[in-house]
């Protein structure tokens, strides 16, 4: 796997499910090198490590969809819980090769990514999975790589820092790709993971919530299949587009063109250039524009978050 990236994309049928997913992927640096110095040792070892993955992400809440050899495809309902647990899962196998000579300890690269993909088989397929596994192919042994969107969804939000590696042309990809790496100076405190009936309540993870609903109506927000409309549907029922993307089903069924309100539009626009930001005005100048917007809610969490003395001491 290290040579090239096995999680591709295959035809999907014709009625798809898509869900917007963090995903975690994962390989053995320098397995072929392992493999062709003792065969039998190395496959013997990977089961223990490949073990040590599985039960982390499961306590992360997390799922491994797939195993390609050396590496493992997961996805994650939370992005916090996916990095989470991509940092847990390489201290724990660093801590167990840790009485092992340089030359034969078995280390992940992992990538981290957050985005639509599609579900088939329980299996996941689509550019969220492919980024991801991009991410992973350019990490070092025993660190993380992760996207922008992972960056902005756990900033200020986690102990976790990010050092910047800028927008990096990744292979077989249209676009380049803003890389940040997990900085491992950071890793020493996380969370203990979120449990199976917690809610979000949290201020904190409402507002990621509301960002990952946000991301998944933008990318179907311009398409005219029903098929998308009803993936969000089934994902937030009573979500801030919920209307919207039900009258857009109804005009798809009795054969309506379907196009997007202008003024939603607008407020999509102004939404997406400020909720990343740590500037107070900007959500009080959303409230006045669009005092019963769809994100009234999301913008007096964002003010009352900036104006605690402890945002003000981080973000003078």
């Amino acid at each position: 796997m290290e040579d090239d990236v096995a999680f591709v994309p295959i035809s999907a049928p014709e009625h798809q499910v898509r869900k917007l997913v963090a995903v975690v992927a994962a390989d053995i640096a320098g397995y072929s090198r392992l493999i062709s110095n003792d065969e039998a040792d190395t496959v013997a070892r990977l089961g223990p490590i490949l073990a040590i993955a599985g039960e982390i992400s499961m306590r992360r809440g997390g799922r491994i969809v797939s195993t390609a050899g050396d590496g493992f495809l997961a996805e994650f309902a939370s992005v916090r819980e996916a990095v989470f647990a991509a940092v847990e899962i390489q201290q724990s196998v660093i801590a167990h090769n840790a009485e092992v000579e340089v030359d034969g300890k078995m280390l992940f690269r992992i990538g981290v990514n957050v985005g639509d993909v599609i579900l088939r088989d329980q299996d996941i397929f689509g550019d969220g999975v492919n980024i991801a596994a991009r991410l992973q192919t350019i990490a070092e042994p025993g660190q993380i790589c992760v996207s922008r969107s992972v960056r902005d969804h756990l900033r200020d939000k986690s102990p976790l820092k990010f050092e910047d590696m800028g927008e990096l042309e990744l292979k077989n990809l249209i676009r380049p790709v803003r890389v940040f790496r997990v900085s491992d100076d950071s890793w020493a405190e996380l969370p203990p993971p979120m449990d199976a009936g917690q809610s979000l309540d949290d201020e904190d993870e409402l507002a990621q919530a509301s960002q990952t609903e946000l991301a998944f109506w933008n990318s179907i927000a311009a398409n005219a299949a029903a098929g998308d409309y009803e993936a969000y549907l089934s994902q937030y029922p009573h979500g801030s587009f919920a209307t919207l993307a039900q009258a857009r089903l109804d005009s798809l069924s009795d054969g309506s063109a379907v196009q997007a309100p202008e003024a939603l539009q607008f407020e999509l626009t102004f939404w997406e250039s400020i909720v990343s930001a740590n500037e107070p005005s900007l959500f009080q100048a959303y409230l006045e524009k669009y005092p019963n917007g769809h994100f009234k809610e999301i913008a007096e969490i964002k003010l009352n978050q900036l104006a605690t003395p402890e945002n003000h001491l981080l973000h003078p």
